[in-house]
């Protein structure tokens, strides 16, 4: 049985090119995963915001690799709030 997971961070970028400021934006992303990186499943996925905050998100498998038993790719939906012209870093732990 493959472990799953192994601790990686993969840093994740809103950024909000208006002048307006954006509360309470519906992100969705593609991420993809590296097959070395034996991620099995969804469940141990988190997302934190730039204060080592949680943020609630859900993890979705899109596509798996050819073993059938590693994720190749996750869709991330969460919410975010972006000042005008600015960015803000998130990490999903794998």
């Amino acid at each position: 049985m493959l472990p799953c997971g192994n601790n990686k961070r993969i840093a994740l970028t809103v950024k909000n090119d208006s002048s307006n400021t954006r509360k309470g934006v519906a992100v969705t992303t593609g991420v993809p995963i590296p097959y070395e990186w034996n991620l099995c499943g969804t469940d141990i996925l988190r997302l934190i915001n730039s204060d080592d905050r949680l943020v609630e998100a859900q993890f979705l498998p899109l596509a798996w690799w050819e073993d059938g038993k590693r994720l190749k790719w996750v869709l991330v939906h969460f919410v975010a709030n972006v000042e005008p012209s600015q960015s803000i870093q998130y990490e999903m732990f794998v």
